[in-house]
């Protein structure tokens, strides 16, 4: 595994939306855009073409990748809202507070 330099590696993860009400996510739905907001800094990216693996998604989970993003953190909390897209063309933004940056070892 590669050493991190000394002022860390760039923002990066998987944000995951999940249908609470039904065994399965709509096929229809995707999604392309997030927003990272860390105190009073916003970061907007796009999704990483690279798909999730589909083995480690539930029925009822959409996951997208995002990479290199600002290096916050780790260890801070951050809001995390998501562009998603219906069959129709419709967008629709789905917001997660308190969201925790760790590191990974």
């Amino acid at each position: 595994m590669p050493i991190s330099p000394p002022d860390g590696t760039p923002l990066a993860g998987v944000v995951f939306i999940n249908a609470l009400d039904t065994l399965s996510i709509a096929s229809t739905l995707s999604s392309d855009a997030v927003w990272i907001v860390y105190q009073q800094q916003v970061w907007k990216s796009w999704f990483s073409s690279q798909p999730y693996p589909p083995s480690e998604l539930k029925k009822n989970q959409l996951a997208m990748i995002f990479n290199n993003g600002p290096k916050w953190g780790p260890n801070v909390y951050v809001e995390v809202i998501a562009r998603v897209l219906d069959s129709g063309g419709n967008m629709h933004l789905v917001r997660a507070s308190n969201q925790w940056i760790g590191r990974t070892d």
